[in-house]
Formats: structure tokens, C-alpha cells, sequence
């Protein structure tokens, strides 16, 4: 098994739920899951140590294009959903109902949002940029699977927070945008607070703040994952979560393979 480092988090009132976030350190500092990486044997091989640290059967990844499509898992389907498959569907949120499988997505800046619904034993994975905040996804989501705000914990994972910068032709894609949720506006370029809108909107489909973590770090502040905004154009870190079944085994022991 190759060594992958690996955050597992626990989210707040959430037991049920484990999720994972891959991160370099000094022994493995190329720790890249994207699946435009010129070594595809390699983090193929990454792919499948990772379902094992997990305990899972399979990894349901589909293609992001910062759309507002959604996957449900599905049986029949779910296996044309793993990493590398020509098959795979487009979407940027993911719903998991199913134990044994994971929902993943490989971000270099943009957020995961975890939002786990108690009440049906069911999880969200949305991945989030601000273009899937300006389609109001979160509300999307909420409209189709009716999760109760008052039974949800979201869990955001890494993301460029506050400082995340737009180019000028992007700006152009926010005209209606409130202009509060810049927190600079250079010229024609601007600033934008992605965890202040994450917030609100999380906010408006009724759950409250306090039921809202979010990760300590920053992909622009930390060398610790790849940016790429900060310069990695293809790396990708790994972003996966899981609800947590009977045969669940503590992987707390088994994080560091041997190299292969």
C-alpha cells in the first residue's frame, strides 16, 4: 500500500459521518490525486489505497464542471462513477444514502461541503467554486432532497477562503452579485469572501451558523495542498466522505502504508 497523509475528521454532532482530506507532507510531497496527472498508474493505484482506508467498496467521483447536476448513487451505476472511468457523469454534488461507499471530489481551491441529513441518514458532497455559489447550488440541492435544516450539520472542508481572487473577466460573471462580499476590489479584479457567501447561503436555506464547521485551513495559505490559484494548475488534493456503517474498522492505526 502507498503512503498516502490523510486527514479523518469527525464532524461536529455527526458520528455517523467520516470525512477524509489528502495533504502533502515532507515524505510524500506530490500526494496528487487528479486524474490529469501524467503518472495515471500511480494515483490510480492512490484511488484504490484510499478505499481501503476508508473501508469502502467504492469511490463515487464524478466529473465536476461547476454545473449544477447531481449524482445520486445508484447500484447499477455507481461503477462507472470511479476515478478514470470514461463513463463518467458531470456533475459537482453527489448524494450518498448507502453505507460502503464513499463520495469524493479533487479540489485545488474550491470547497467541499459535507451536509449530512440526520433524519434520512443521508449525505451531501457538493463541490463548490464560486461559480456553483453564484448558481445557488446549495439551494438546488436543498430543493430536490428536502433535508431538515433543523437535523443537518454541514462540514466544509478545504477551500481559498476569504482572499480568493478574480480576474477581471470573471468579476463580469457577478453582476448581480452584492458587492458586500468583496473584501477588496482592485480596479477591475476583486477580492471575494467565499466562506461569507458560503454562509449566507447555508443560511438562508435555514441551517444556522451553529450548525456550520468549517475547516482551520486555506489552500492560498497553506503549502500543505495544492492551489491553483497558488500556482498548481492540474495537482489536486482528495476531499471524500462516507457514512458510517456496521462493519466500519478503525483505520487510526493503518494511515501510513509502505511505499510501494
Amino acid at each position: 500500500m502507498s503512503y498516502i497523509p490523510v486527514q479523518k475528521i469527525k464532524p461536529q454532532n455527526a458520528a455517523w459521518v467520516d470525512v477524509f482530506v489528502t495533504y502533502r507532507d515532507d515524505r510524500e510531497k506530490g500526494a496528487d490525486f487528479s486524474p490529469k496527472n501524467a503518472n495515471a498508474k500511480l494515483v490510480q493505484q492512490r484511488y484504490c489505497d484510499m478505499k481501503k482506508l476508508m473501508n469502502v467498496e467504492r469511490i463515487i467521483m464524478p466529473r465536476p464542471t461547476h454545473g449544477s447536476q447531481i449524482y445520486a448513487n445508484n447500484p447499477l451505476t455507481d461503477e462507472f462513477q470511479a476515478p478514470f472511468c470514461d463513463k463518467r457523469q458531470n456533475a459537482d454534488m453527489i448524494y450518498i444514502d448507502a453505507v460502503n461507499v464513499a463520495g469524493a471530489f479533487a479540489p485545488a481551491d474550491c470547497a467541499v461541503v459535507v451536509i449530512m441529513d440526520k433524519a434520512k441518514r443521508a449525505i451531501g458532497i457538493l463541490h463548490l467554486g464560486w461559480r456553483g455559489l453564484v448558481k445557488k447550488n446549495i439551494e438546488i440541492y436543498f430543493n430536490k432532497f428536502m433535508p431538515e435544516p433543523d437535523e443537518c450539520q454541514v462540514y466544509v472542508a478545504l477551500f481559498a477562503s476569504q482572499n480568493f481572487h478574480l480576474r477581471p473577466d470573471e468579476v463580469v460573471e457577478f453582476k448581480n452579485l452584492d458587492e458586500r462580499l468583496f473584501t477588496e476590489r482592485v480596479g477591475e479584479n476583486g477580492l471575494f469572501d467565499m466562506k461569507k457567501l458560503l454562509t449566507e447561503q447555508l443560511n438562508h436555506v435555514g441551517v444556522s451558523s451553529n450548525r456550520i464547521e468549517f475547516h482551520p485551513d486555506n489552500t492560498l495559505t497553506s503549502d500543505k495542498y495544492f492551489s491553483y490559484s497558488g500556482g498548481d494548475e492540474f495537482a489536486r488534493f482528495l476531499v471524500a466522505a462516507k457514512i458510517v456503517g456496521d462493519k466500519f474498522a478503525d483505520i487510526s492505526q493503518s494511515m501510513e502504508g509502505e511505499n510501494d
